[in-house]
């Protein structure tokens, strides 16, 4: 019998980049472009906390948080 184990690290993109920064606390992302669009890939826990959530314009990230660092 095999058995399969599954861990899921969900700020496992954003942890090596915040460990760079200087302000842990600052709140960034991550953003690509898609289809003419900037879409947020990754987003940091302290910009979870204030609602910016993966897949989010740009636009839309910059309302909630208006000194949102994108990357």
């Amino acid at each position: 019998m095999q058995r399969y184990l599954a861990i899921w690290f969900r700020y496992l993109t954003t942890d090596w980049l915040s460990r760079k920064l200087a302000d842990k606390q600052r709140p960034f992302a991550i953003a690509a472009a898609r289809q003419n669009r900037k879409i947020i890939t990754a987003v940091s826990p302290a910009a979870a906390q204030h609602g910016v959530e993966q897949g989010m314009t740009v636009a839309d990230a910059r309302a909630v948080i208006p000194l949102l660092d994108i990357f």
